[in-house]
């Protein structure tokens, strides 16, 4: 009878703790209880390919996300740190998950250890991932929760604004020119 009691009382600990165990997960995933997820598999990329180089410029001293090449079903995104005061931080990936309208990237911003021997001097932690989905909308998020934003679409903008303003100083200075010469 005993026997019995201790089984019945593992038993339902264990089915507690998966409950439990799977509630968590979807709570820092961000995900709802009724969506449903999938793994997605990606690859972090050690070396950045020549043909992402150029891609990268604009983008890799800020702390955010983008889509910097789209080739069907494989992506490759950015995701930066930011600025950081030494050098030792480091980007990792704890998730990624496709949802029924984005794919979740969850990361952690790896600090250097407190004993560590760095160096003092601006460093811009970032990491290049490859991740094969047909999805088109992406979330990074860390694992405090924190969003960030997509840096990408932040640098088309300015460009364009800086393109058009550029074109109107160079209209109104040939409108200025021919003033001149008449």
């Amino acid at each position: 009878m005993n026997k019995k009691i201790l089984l019945l009382g593992i038993l339902t600990g264990l089915v507690f703790l998966t409950v439990a165990c799977t509630k968590a997960t979807e709570d820092q995933t961000g995900q709802d209880d009724g969506g449903e997820t999938t793994q997605v598999i990606f690859e972090k990329l050690e070396t950045v390919p020549t043909e992402l180089k150029s891609s990268i410029v604009d983008v890799q001293k800020m702390k955010g996300y983008g889509v910097i090449k789209s080739d069907g079903e494989e992506k490759n995104i950015f995701i930066g740190l930011g600025e950081k005061p030494t050098d030792g931080y480091s980007v990792d990936v704890k998730s990624v998950l496709e949802s029924d309208d984005k794919v979740v990237i969850e990361i952690d911003e790896i600090k250097p250890a407190a004993d560590a021997k760095v160096t003092t001097g601006k460093t811009y932690p970032y990491i290049i991932l490859k991740v094969s989905t047909t999805m088109d909308t992406f979330e990074v998020i860390d694992t405090k929760g924190e969003k960030f934003k997509d840096v990408i679409d932040e640098t088309s903008g300015t460009t364009e604004d800086t393109t058009e303003e550029t074109n109107e100083k160079t209209t109104e200075k040939t409108t200025e020119d021919k003033a001149k010469t008449e």
